[in-house]
């Protein structure tokens, strides 16, 4: 029960000594459901999936902090406009969020440091909101500061997420070539993960960049 007390929703740890499942292990996730104390595991979601792991299976990463730790530096305003980004992105009401994108940058830039992965989920989600509006230029501008938190943050799963769309967005402006290392950067991702609806949206991205180079 000690580990449980470390560990917390939101955190990001490392997956190890899996006998099962070892494509999973060394790799980075987040906590996503809290301690079940009827079976020890945790809620954890990689590549898409949710899995329930033990609390000897995780390792908080370097640099992480508990979730209460985290919110003691961050203040009740951005909680609140984090918490309507949430919301927005799951309504996918993008032009509501695209509105507050002034107020939503600012907020990712002041918890960067304290909750990168908050942060990438803000720039995430406005960039993508920007690529449903037809401002694809922003978009890609917005997915590059995700890019640059999961490469710090050593997260292969986000990197090979983020260069996807990437490559869509530069697909869809016409920069087929830049377009094509992007998603062949992602599907050597996608491939280790066994993560067969990337490996999917990679080839049909592909298909797309390809088919008007002849």
């Amino acid at each position: 029960m000690e580990e449980a007390r470390v560990l917390s929703v939101g955190a990001s740890v490392k997956i190890h000594s899996l006998k099962k499942s070892i494509q999973h292990n060394g790799v980075r996730a987040q906590i996503t459901s809290p301690y079940d104390a009827s079976t020890g595991r945790w809620g954890v979601k990689i590549a898409g999936r949710d899995l329930a792991l033990k609390s000897a299976n995780l390792t908080l990463t370097r640099g992480q902090e508990s979730t209460r730790t985290v919110q003691k530096a961050i203040s009740a305003d951005q909680m609140m406009v984090g918490k309507i980004v949430h919301e927005l992105a799951a309504a996918g009401d993008w032009q509501t969020l695209a509105d507050m994108e002034g107020e939503a940058l600012q907020t990712a830039l002041s918890i960067k440091d304290a909750w990168p992965r908050e942060a990438a989920f803000i720039y995430d989600k406005l960039g993508i909101s920007f690529e449903k509006l037809g401002q694809v230029s922003k978009a890609i501008e917005l997915l590059q500061n995700v890019l640059a938190i999961h490469d710090d943050l050593g997260d292969q799963v986000g990197r090979a997420n983020v260069c996807t769309n990437l490559g869509l967005c530069h697909s869809d402006l016409g920069h087929h070539l830049k377009a094509i290392k992007l998603f062949h950067q992602a599907m050597a991702i996608y491939e280790l993960m066994h993560n067969r609806a990337g490996q999917a949206i990679v080839c049909q991205g592909l298909g797309k960049c390809y088919t008007p180079l002849g």
